[in-house]
């Protein structure tokens, strides 16, 4: 049975806690899990007058039958396929906040029930290509001797080609003749795609799918600035978005932040200038110092690292406290400073 297709975000910096999250819901407690890119599915019981759900590893071969008290002798179906993913941004209108010291089996069912009850995303299957890349490696081919680079990413939208030529942002960094800095995008040619898990040749790949792309590289021209892209978008040449180095920012404030070596919550001050927070958009998170505190609902501030983002694009604000990084916030782009794009590097 198809089923739709969501992909669903997991915020925070406690790994551990998301693995112990992660493992519940994929129904698999023999492994320890990182989070980059996961498969699962929901399944939901057959019984007209139930609103069961279980969720398992996708390929997981399970019981055909609900577990829930009163419809053990029901069967399920097939609901939804999920990618659960290691960064936020899905376009959620309301986030489910689960707390990391509940976060066991008893909270699969509840989390279940409401992915599987949330809306796909309207792509925008016309539009230029576009992929956020979650992870990103480089090895030598032995049979060609070849430097291959793969990427694995979620298109975001329009279709990837094979053999297409695809640009990459931000690239490298360089200063023109005033001394300003600007951004070398890379170029690589597409060799092969595949599905996530190397199962399947595609052709092509749509917004919505999760994909690895695999280019033969000039390691001299390129080698160094593709080794670790995780955060960086790839996708049409010269529609990307832009590239930035400080923004402006509408934030909202969470009312408390969780401290996991207390399991208890504090109350999240208010943001003051000269601070260094971590901005996290889309994959790619950087530290980021407060410049100016306009209103206690908008701030400047000026990034460590440039990041490649468009205006009214998503964030999470998160502060440093007992040596990690706690999530205090969410916002959006209002304004931003665009870094000059220079020439690209072929690869």
């Amino acid at each position: 049975m198809s089923a739709e297709h969501i992909a669903i975000g997991l915020v925070g910096y406690q790994n551990g806690y998301k693995s112990k999250l992660l493992r519940a819901f994929l129904n698999d407690e023999e492994h320890a899990l990182a989070l980059c890119s996961n498969e699962a599915q929901i399944f939901k019981c057959a019984s007209p007058d139930a609103a069961c759900y279980i969720s398992r590893k996708r390929g997981h071969v399970g019981s055909a039958f609900c577990a829930h008290p009163g419809h053990e002798s029901d069967r399920v179906v097939l609901s939804k396929d999920v990618s659960l993913l290691d960064f936020p941004g899905m376009g959620l209108d309301e986030a489910l906040t689960i707390l990391p010291s509940t976060s066991a089996n008893s909270n699969i069912g509840a989390l279940s029930t409401r992915i599987s009850n949330m809306c796909t995303a309207v792509y925008e299957y016309h539009a230029p290509a576009e992929m956020i890349i979650m992870d990103s490696c480089i090895h030598e081919d032995q049979g060609t001797e070849k430097t291959v680079l793969t990427i694995q990413g979620r298109v975001l939208k329009g279709v990837l080609k094979k053999k297409q030529q695809l640009e990459i942002r931000p690239g490298s960094f360089s200063h023109d003749d005033n001394g300003q800095i600007m951004c070398n995008p890379v170029i690589i040619n597409v060799a092969t795609l595949d599905s996530i898990g190397g199962n399947d040749q595609l052709e092509q790949a749509a917004a919505g799918d999760m994909i690895t792309v695999r280019s033969n590289i000039d390691y001299e021209q390129i080698g160094g600035i593709v080794a670790d892209m995780s955060g960086f978008v790839i996708g049409h040449v010269d529609s990307l978005p832009d590239v930035l180095s400080a923004l402006k920012l509408k934030v909202i404030l969470l009312p408390l932040m969780f401290d996991s070596y207390t399991e208890d919550f504090k109350e999240v001050s208010i943001i003051e200038k000269g601070e260094v927070l971590l901005v996290t958009v889309g994959m790619l998170s950087a530290a980021a110092e407060v410049r100016k505190v306009v209103d206690e609902t908008t701030v400047v501030v000026t990034l460590k690292s440039p990041i490649c983002a468009r205006k009214e694009d998503k964030v999470l604000l998160l502060r440093s406290a007992n040596v990690c990084w706690r999530l205090i916030g969410h916002g959006q782009i209002e304004d931003a400073t665009v870094i000059k794009i220079g020439k690209a590097i072929h690869g």
